[in-house]
């Protein structure tokens, strides 16, 4: 059996422009914090690679895994993330919970928001049509902890 390695891609806020960057992080002692980016923009229109300084208290691993938004588009879902989980009961009750994905113990866990109840593996998401005896109908991702904190406070959004 051949191991396919997983990507190991981060995100993260920068510290001069507070955007959003993806790439790969590195960590040297406790001092630098940054992401190797690849594809910013330049002034003339040109992309480039570069090293930028992030703040490591918004750094999210990618969990490999994405949410479909229609035809072939689709969108990475992160550590930190809030998931807004629609269900279907047996009778036909929908129902709606959010998640925030937290990385514990090596595993991308969903954790129910304003608990601290573990609801399973994020892939359970993306992979199941069944959930604890309900049919899954859809997840999108709502936001995250750091731009969203008002989101934890809410029990379903």
């Amino acid at each position: 059996m051949t191991r396919v390695p997983r990507e190991r891609l981060h995100r993260a806020k920068r510290k001069d422009t507070g955007e959003w960057v993806e790439g790969y992080y590195i960590h040297y002692r406790d001092m630098v914090h940054q992401i190797y980016a690849c594809g910013i923009p330049t002034r003339r229109g040109e992309s480039c690679s570069m090293f930028l300084d992030i703040d490591p208290a918004t750094l999210g691993e990618f969990t490999s895994l994405r949410i479909k938004k229609g035809g072939k588009d689709s969108v990475k879902i992160f550590e930190d993330d809030i998931l807004k989980v629609v269900m279907e009961t047996p009778n036909g009750k929908e129902i709606v919970e959010c998640y925030v994905v937290e990385f514990v113990n090596g595993l991308f866990l969903a954790r129910k928001m304003n608990t601290n109840k573990i609801a399973g593996p994020v892939s359970n998401f993306a992979a199941t049509k069944n959930f604890g005896g309900n049919s899954f109908v859809s997840c999108k991702i709502i936001g995250n902890i750091h731009d969203n904190p008002e989101l934890l406070r809410k029990a379903n959004v």
